[in-house]
Order: structure tokens, then C-alpha cells, then sequence
């Protein structure tokens, strides 16, 4: 059995309160099949997608990818997002030897479009390939779009030590306005296992003795769900 309490971490930070809160059904003894079940006949799109992540995080890649294949969508963002955790199943199964051609012009081309579900397939382009999107977001104010610009411009993250060994990682936004931003850190299973919030000219402290040793992506985005910055955060033992 795989008490829910043990999965609280990596996986209910961001669904304990669309699965565990509203479901009769769910409890502290749940088994590895049964809490998938569960979130498999959730109506969100973003826990019914999650279900495959539980398995590419026990390495069942073969039920990942059967998994992925049954989930329904119900728009070209959440086809891309499926199609994106498919190529990332298939860079892990086979040992991360890179992958083709024609499935990083698929990632790029879908980081490009719209939609928030689309920075997933930014992310693991990021992590396959290491290449970056810079993507334009529209502004319907051209004065909005200015103050945007400047912003990015004047803006310093960092993120230190990295590496890390059983110590703490200090998160820092420097800027000239007060900003708050929400931050999350992702194991690559593309399991999310920290989510939170920091405020610009303040520093952010996480505890990295919580992480196992391996390589995290750190993602930051403002408030309108636009991704700012992505990094790797390698924790040693």
C-alpha cells in the first residue's frame, strides 16, 4: 500500500484540493491503483493527464504511454500536451538518448502556441534538448507590452548554490517593482514535487534535505501564467 501521505510532496501539493477535499471516495490507505483510478475518473483535464505521470515516475513506461493514449481531449492544447508527455516517455524509455527531429519541431512548435497547457511541451524541450522558447505573448495594451519589455529587461533571477548538497536553495527575483510570482520544482519524471509562491526583492529560502539527489527544472511564472525563467537544480548527495 502507498499511504496518500506519503505522495502529499510530489503529487497533492497541487491536487489534494480538486481530488482528496471533494472526493468520498478518497482516504489515507489508498494503493498506488487505486488513487489513479480515482483521479482517472476526475472531469479536470489536469488530474486526469496527472495519472500517467504516477506511472513514468515508477518507471512503468509501457502503462505511461497506455495510459496517455486513453485519456479524451477536448482541444488542440490538451492534444499537445499529451503528444508532449508521449515524446518525453519515449526520451526516457530509451535510455534519454535524444529524440528525433521531426518530435523537437513537434515541441517547438506547440511551446509557440497559446494556452497554458503549452508551456508543458516548452518544458520538456527544455529538458530533452536544453534549447529555450522566447515566446511573445500579445498584449492587447501596445503600453502594457513596453512596460513588460522593460521589466524582463531590468529583472535578475538567481538561484544558488546549484548544485546543491544537503543545504538550502535561496531563490531571488531582483527587480524594480514589488512582484509576486508563483515557482515550482519538478522532478524528471515531469512529477511536480514543490509548489510556491515568492515575492520580487525578497529571498526565497527551500529546503533541499526534502529533494533525493537528481535533476530538478525550476519554473517561475507571473500572474498571468506566462513562464519567466527555467533552470536546472541539481541536488547531490
Amino acid at each position: 500500500m502507498i499511504a496518500v501521505s506519503q505522495l502529499k510532496v510530489d503529487l497533492y501539493k497541487q491536487l489534494s484540493d480538486k481530488v482528496l477535499a471533494h472526493s468520498a471516495e478518497a482516504n489515507t490507505e489508498m494503493s498506488h491503483t487505486e488513487l489513479k483510478n480515482l483521479m482517472k475518473a476526475q472531469p479536470e483535464f489536469d488530474i486526469r493527464s496527472f495519472v500517467p505521470s504516477i506511472s513514468i515516475r515508477y518507471s512503468e513506461y509501457d502503462v505511461a504511454i497506455a495510459e496517455l493514449n486513453a485519456i479524451v481531449t477536448s482541444s488542440q492544447e490538451e492534444s499537445n500536451y499529451i503528444e508532449a508527455q508521449k515524446i518525453y516517455v519515449d526520451f526516457l524509455s530509451n535510455g534519454r538518448t535524444e529524440v528525433s527531429p521531426s518530435q523537437l519541431q513537434f515541441l517547438r512548435n506547440a511551446g509557440f502556441q497559446e494556452g497554458r497547457l503549452n508551456a508543458y511541451p516548452r518544458t520538456i524541450l527544455y529538458l530533452i534538448a536544453g534549447e529555450r522558447l522566447e515566446r511573445t505573448v500579445p498584449f492587447a495594451d501596445p503600453s502594457l507590452e513596453e512596460r513588460s519589455r522593460k521589466a524582463a529587461l531590468n529583472r535578475t533571477i538567481s538561484c544558488y548554490p546549484n548544485p546543491v548538497q544537503q543545504s538550502s536553495i535561496y531563490l531571488v527575483i531582483e527587480e524594480n517593482e514589488n512582484t509576486s510570482y508563483d515557482f515550482k520544482l519538478s522532478d524528471m519524471s515531469g512529477s511536480i514535487i514543490y509548489i510556491g509562491q515568492l515575492e520580487s526583492n525578497k529571498v526565497k529560502v527551500i529546503d533541499s534535505a526534502e529533494l533525493s539527489s537528481g535533476i530538478y527544472i525550476l519554473t517561475i511564472s507571473d500572474k498571468e501564467e506566462n513562464i519567466i525563467h527555467l533552470d536546472k537544480i541539481v541536488v547531490t548527495e
